[in-house]
């Protein structure tokens, strides 16, 4: 299968592409035909058309400062809904998109990365404002975001967040 990454040049791809087999990482396949037949393409199209709220859950290390700022906004971004109460079972299936457990754990960890990369952080979020995730959606409380998954989105949607994921796998094994 070839692989086409708009503004990828062949040889860097090739060796992101090796770094990743050597790893046990792969790219998501992106042929139509796949899109429409498997629901975790499906739904990852979705995501990139901007149709869903995401968090990655992965070492915010691993983000490039747009996925680490977006992650971020998101986060504040949804409480006004959550605490409504609104429908959220779409970002649960096939994909698990929002972890309500460690959310504010979650904003900690990227205001942390944002502050040691010397981006401004003014949006402190503290238990208090926080819906009562719980009791609001108790069939998902307990739903887990893929990290593998994760980790494979980031690397084919974003050249910058695929060279840090690769550094570090490099740098650490």
């Amino acid at each position: 299968m070839e692989l086409n990454v708009a503004g990828s040049s062949p040889a860097p791809l090739a060796n992101k592409v090796g770094a990743l087999v050597k790893f046990g990482l792969s790219r998501l396949p992106v042929t139509q035909e796949i899109r429409g037949s498997n629901p975790l393409c499906s739904a990852f199209f979705n995501f990139l058309k901007g149709e869903t709220m995401r968090m990655w859950m992965v070492d915010p290390r691993l983000l490039c400062n747009q996925h680490l700022i977006g992650e971020h906004g998101e986060i504040h971004k949804f409480l006004p809904s959550f605490r409504k109460g609104h429908k959220v079972d779409g970002r649960f299936d096939p994909v698990v998109q929002i972890q309500f457990n460690g959310y504010l754990i979650r904003h900690d960890m990227l205001a942390e990365e944002m502050l040691n990369r010397g981006m401004n952080h003014k949006s402190p979020l503290t238990f208090a404002e926080l819906p009562d995730f719980k009791n609001i959606y108790p069939q998902h409380f307990h739903k887990e975001v893929d990290l593998e998954q994760s980790i494979k989105d980031l690397l084919y949607r974003c050249e910058d967040c695929s060279d840090r994921i690769i550094k570090f796998l490099v740098k650490n094994t």
